[in-house]
């Protein structure tokens, strides 16, 4: 896989991960997923939320920075 394909697919996956949920059944749906996955993490979304607004706002910065040293 070319690092383009790769940086598509990531992408991608941030822009599901960022959709809004539509209604309280896919909210519903969300957090049983959760828990049939037992990952009790509910607040996961917002996270991604927050940390893709930090590396946004760094990137227009321009100040180099790795993912790893996003601490949420």
């Amino acid at each position: 896989m070319t690092d383009e394909t790769f940086e598509e697919y990531k992408i991608c996956l941030i822009n599901k991960c960022l959709e809004k949920l539509k209604n309280l059944g896919q909210e519903a749906l969300c957090f049983w997923n959760h828990i049939i996955s037992k990952v009790f993490d509910f607040e996961q979304e917002q996270e991604i939320i927050v940390v893709n607004e930090y590396k946004a706002s760094v990137s227009s910065m321009k100040i180099p920075v790795k993912i790893e040293d996003i601490k949420v």
